[in-house]
């Protein structure tokens, strides 16, 4: 996976937030549909339309060609923590950009708010992160 920062706050409107962890990687017969696969996540949080504990997302697998040329950056692995912003298209749930639409993040959460809105969920979220034991996923949160 490459190491990169991006601007959280450019999707800041996506009509579909959510934070959790890749529970199964699944391959789509239809490779040529440009998605090519289906990452099942167990949510931990929704900031923004959402109620279920559990969500999918089609999505272009990782390859390392592609990655490198701005295309199918996501190595969504069961285990890993992400936060995913995403468009519903015909009923499915797609990311909002094939490279950048999530960040992998620590599983940490802060405690659920009661004001503040969605930015102060997720800086409360990420500020969690920040005292993970794992080194990895602290940086994650920076």
């Amino acid at each position: 996976m490459l190491d990169y920062q991006i601007d959280l706050t450019q999707f800041a409107s996506a009509p579909v937030i959510f934070r959790g962890v890749v529970i199964d990687v699944s391959l789509s017969p239809n490779v040529a549909d440009g998605t090519g696969a289906n990452a099942r996540f167990q949510v931990d949080r929704w900031y923004r339309k959402g109620a279920d504990s559990l969500s999918s997302v089609r999505f272009r697998p990782y390859e390392k060609f592609w990655a490198a040329n701005g295309h199918a950056c996501l190595d969504f692995t069961p285990g890993s923590y992400w936060i995913v912003f995403g468009n519903e298209s015909n009923g499915l749930l797609e990311l909002a950009d094939d490279c950048t639409g999530a960040a992998r993040v620590s599983g940490l959460l802060g405690q659920q708010l009661t004001s503040g809105g969605v930015a102060a969920q997720m800086e409360s979220d990420f500020t969690a992160g920040l005292e993970d034991a794992s080194a990895e996923a602290r940086i994650f949160s920076i």
